[in-house]
């Protein structure tokens, strides 16, 4: 279940996650939804490449990854100085536990994700997380239970690269018939996930390997 949304600094430091928060309302996150499934260069594919970094090349993207109100939580959240430097979409994927750790990428490899949804999410489709295991002082006993966050259209949550997260589509019942790990954006779920980095994090080479083309922060 949601919490009411509060200080996003003390919600991600004391449980990992925050939100959810109001990016745009229903209606323009439907035709931002829209336009995207609409351009042409979005045919279904099922590679994560094809998904991934397109608010370089995608006007309805980088207008998303801009929103004021996704970077004044970013900025309250995680500081003010900060960088997108990776941005990927999602639909109704089936990921397992883990954490958005990128030692490979970024040196240290901190960063503050942000989920935005295009799409309604009930409790088959949301966001799964263990709250306080980011925390490395605490032990598992300690961990709170794990919660789906369920969002509307419009909304996102920001969650710290350290704590433990996955689909909750992978879990629940509506969805238990063999499904890819990942599947392309559609009207059925869609989610846009910033990845935003402090500035002074280094970028390395590996950040942009699989998509050169596509390479290179945004400051936000």
């Amino acid at each position: 279940m949601n919490k009411a949304s509060a200080d996003p600094k003390a919600q991600l430091a004391e449980q990992g996650f925050a939100g959810p928060f109001r990016a745009l309302g229903a209606d323009e996150a439907g035709a931002a939804l829209e336009r995207l499934l609409e351009d042409p260069e979005f045919l279904p594919r099922p590679d994560p490449m094809q998904w991934r970094n397109r608010h370089h090349d995608t006007p309805v993207l980088r207008e998303l990854a801009t929103l004021p109100s996704i970077s004044a939580v970013a900025r309250e959240a995680w500081g003010q100085d900060l960088v997108l430097w990776r941005s990927q979409l999602f639909g109704l994927s089936q990921f397992n536990w883990h954490c958005d750790r990128y030692p490979d990428e970024l040196d240290p490899p901190e960063t503050l994700t942000v989920h935005l949804a295009l799409t309604d999410y009930d409790e088959s489709v949301g966001v799964l997380f263990q709250p306080g295991s980011h925390r490395p002082e605490l032990p598992r006993s300690a961990w709170g239970p794990p919660t789906v966050q369920v969002l509307a259209a419009g909304e996102f949550l920001v969650f710290h690269h350290l704590v433990l997260h996955a689909s909750a589509a992978r879990f629940h019942p509506r969805w238990q018939q063999p499904r890819p790990i990942f599947t392309p954006p559609s009207r059925q779920r869609c989610a846009v996930a910033l990845r935003i980095a402090r500035a002074g994090v280094r970028q390395l080479h590996r950040a942009y390997a699989e998509t050169p083309e596509r390479a290179g922060g945004l400051a936000i």
